[in-house]
């Protein structure tokens, strides 16, 4: 998706929506916190706002993949046609998160299909593309080698998507609440992986990817802290209060420490990308990549000849 990265008002709609995911994530933190033997009143408008939140911030990030798409419809139509796909996906997610806000007190198996649903939408954009640069490597043996990190993306997003899909444990079974945690720290833990990888063989060049894959590793710190509190508070009795206030919030914490590195490498990104030159729009040299608007496009964030941002 190098086309994101290249957008600097995308850009900063994407910082917007990490940030607001973040925040997100620390309400739900802070609802655990506030859980009440008698009167849960502050815990359930808390989990509320989260829901509301949540859902703000994956609105955002359908605004960002929109604005990429406005800016690559005139100029590469195959770029607009895979920002078109991951903005449905998207939107998908989106419209689960809406549901959690609508039921947020009650059961959210809808919301939870509807964003799995989603994340399956951009695992098939990646194990797509990941076919598309098998078979380029192939039959060209000078192209770059970039297939296995797309294959490695989707797994990710693959185990990602099953995370959020199942169906949540109850007191006294947390098997199933350890698997979802299991599930999303391995695919978080991939993706960052794959990040590194990108980035050590200059795949991808922007040196906020170091940042990107911090915050994934948290993300995945988080996931292994809720598949451990999973099964220590909700595994077997006895149950207390405070074992289900801490074990429940430290790793949303966690989580949003995450997503604040993630938003921080998001506004990073926004610095790095040229401003739009209004000073002489007609100025370019011929055959320059030049985008909707008269102004000269950043150049890709990859190494010569890499595919791994893009294979057309």
């Amino acid at each position: 998706m190098i086309e994101l990265t290249k957008s600097r008002i995308a850009m900063v709609v994407v910082w917007l929506a990490a940030a607001l995911v973040t925040i997100a994530v620390v309400l739900e933190g802070l609802a655990f916190v506030k859980l009440s033997a008698s009167d849960n009143s502050t815990s359930n408008e808390l989990f509320t706002a989260y829901a509301w939140v949540f859902f703000a911030g994956w609105a955002a990030a359908v605004v960002a993949l929109v604005v990429v798409w406005m800016l690559c419809r005139r100029r590469h139509s195959a770029a607009a046609a895979e920002v078109g796909v991951l903005s449905l996906a998207t939107i998908v997610i989106a419209i689960g998160a809406l549901y959690g806000g609508l039921d947020s007190r009650g059961s959210l198996t809808t919301a939870e299909v509807l964003i799995a649903a989603g994340i399956g939408g951009w695992f098939l954009y990646y194990a797509v593309k990941a076919a598309r640069r098998y078979f380029v490597e192939r039959d060209d043996a000078t192209a770059a080698h970039s297939a296995v990190l797309w294959f490695g993306s989707a797994v990710a997003l693959a185990l990602i998507a099953v995370s959020q899909g199942l169906p949540p444990g109850r007191a006294g079974d947390a098997a199933m609440d350890v698997t979802q945690a299991v599930f999303a720290l391995v695919g978080c833990a991939l993706l960052s992986t794959v990040i590194v990888v990108a980035r050590a063989t200059s795949a991808i060049k922007s040196p906020q990817t170091v940042l990107a894959a911090i915050g994934l590793a948290l993300l995945a710190l988080g996931s292994l802290g809720q598949a451990v509190t999973s099964e220590v508070v909700l595994g077997s009795p006895p149950y207390t209060l405070n074992g289900f206030r801490i074990g429940l919030s430290v790793p949303e914490f966690v989580l949003a420490v995450g997503f604040a590195v993630l938003a921080l490498a998001a506004a990073r990104r926004v610095f790095e990308i040229p401003a739009r030159d209004k000073a002489e729009p007609a100025q370019a040299a011929p055959g320059a990549n030049v985008a909707p608007g008269g102004y000269m496009a950043p150049e890709a964030d990859t190494a010569p000849g890499s595919e791994m941002a893009s294979d057309t």
